[in-house]
Order: structure tokens, then C-alpha cells, then sequence
């Protein structure tokens, strides 16, 4: 089996904002939610890219799925930049998730 990612290389954090259309209206509603222990390399020429652990990154249940239940926009807000998730890669281990993959878009200021 392989190892999870050790939580000495996962020393960073970003909060996901999720927008999701509430159907009332047209209204979007914004829920927030904090994320630790993952893996942020930022690029200035090029994808940025998040590593979430399957088994070390937390909270363990967040649903980054980019479609389905309503979802407008999926974005993360580093330090005080918002970025657009462009892309997401789950990557398995023996058939069983290891870590995900999260291309970020071009930042935009929050």
C-alpha cells in the first residue's frame, strides 16, 4: 500500500468557497469552509496546483466536485487572493484514493 502524503509536507491551508444557486430568484448562496494540511504551489508562468491527502488533509469529507447539487463556481481563497479551480485529478493508489490534484485558474482579486 502506499503511504500517505507525511503532514510535514502538507504545512499549508486555503479556505474553499463554494457558490451554489439557491433557485430563488437567481440568488447564489456562499458557503466557506476551512482546509488544512495540504500542499500549495503557486507559479507565477503557468498552473498552480493544491495536493489534498486523502488521509491527512482535513476536513476528510469535502466534496470538490465541480457539477451536480446547483454548483456555480468552485474557488479558494489563499492569504487574500480568490482563485478559480479550473480542473480537478483524483489519483488512486491500489484502487484506493490517495491525494487529489486541484488546478487553480488565474487569481483575481477578492
Amino acid at each position: 500500500m502506499t503511504p500517505a502524503i507525511p503532514k510535514r509536507f502538507l504545512p499549508h491551508s486555503f479556505t474553499l468557497i463554494i457558490e451554489t444557486d439557491s433557485g430563488a430568484w437567481g440568488s447564489t448562496s456562499v458557503d466557506e469552509i476551512e482546509v488544512s494540511n495540504v500542499r500549495i504551489d503557486l507559479e507565477d508562468n503557468g498552473p498552480s496546483t493544491i495536493f489534498f491527502d486523502a488521509k491527512n488533509s482535513t476536513p476528510h469529507d469535502i466534496n470538490f466536485s465541480l457539477t451536480g447539487g446547483g454548483r456555480k463556481r468552485l474557488s479558494v481563497r489563499i492569504e487574500d487572493t480568490v482563485y478559480l479551480i479550473e480542473k480537478i485529478d483524483y489519483l488512486y493508489a491500489e484502487d484506493i484514493l490517495h491525494h487529489l490534484e486541484i488546478t487553480l485558474g488565474n487569481g483575481r482579486a477578492a
